[in-house]
């Protein structure tokens, strides 16, 4: 409702209703940092709701990733996130499970970029870039200093998305060029799913371990 809302307001140019969306985003940052404190049970096992930002480009396939995840679905049209959607997804692990609060933050560009009330409370970060777009991979760094000033010790992984979209040995080329340039960096395909629950269970991993 919030989000159609907004939609209908940005279209029609009004700007006057901006500081009611950060106010929003705030509160919405404020609520997901309290749910992290909070500790259940889950089949015996103890359950900690942790924050998951996926920010990147515009069209790097953010919202198709977290749809693969969640539902185990993909669609070829793609819809453009406004302003924020936020999913949840059990991610188990040895030591808990986690309830991943997955926020989808609308993509970014060179003249509207990602705005950092969205990051706050963050625990973990994914950073997603197109394969087939090599801008969006020169815009990694700009994303993951945009995250280490907003939260310094948030847990962040970089992606490389849409992979199916490759050759064997072009992706071979891919996996050693990006990990020259970032530790532990993913390939994955919201299309046909490769790699991309990895990616969650391994952020999370890495969340837990920052977080001990």
């Amino acid at each position: 409702m919030f989000l159609s809302l907004l939609y209908h307001i940005l279209a029609s140019g009004g700007s006057i209703f901006y500081f009611m969306v950060l106010s929003q985003a705030d509160k919405m940052s404020a609520d997901v940092k309290s749910d992290t404190d909070i500790k259940e049970k889950w089949q015996g096992r103890e359950m900690i709701s942790k924050k998951i930002v996926l920010i990147g480009d515009f069209s790097t396939g953010k919202t198709s990733l977290i749809r693969r995840f969640v539902d185990n679905q993909f669609s070829d049209t793609y819809l453009s996130t406004i302003g924020v959607k936020i999913s949840r997804k059990e991610i188990a692990l040895p030591s808990a499970t986690i309830q991943g609060l997955i926020w989808d933050v609308e993509g970014g560009t060179e003249t509207k970029p990602v705005n950092k009330v969205y990051l706050a409370g963050a625990d973990g970060c994914i950073v997603v870039a197109d394969v087939t777009r090599s801008e969006t991979i020169k815009h990694i760094e700009t994303y993951t200093d945009i995250i280490r000033q907003a939260s310094p010790k948030v847990a962040v992984m970089v992606v490389l998305n849409k992979v199916d979209c490759l050759k064997h040995d072009e992706k071979e080329q891919m996996k050693i060029k990006i990990s020259e340039q970032y530790k532990d960096a993913s390939l994955t395909s919201a299309k046909s799913g490769e790699g991309v629950e990895l990616m969650f269970t391994a952020l999370a991993e890495r969340i837990m371990e920052r977080q001990g």
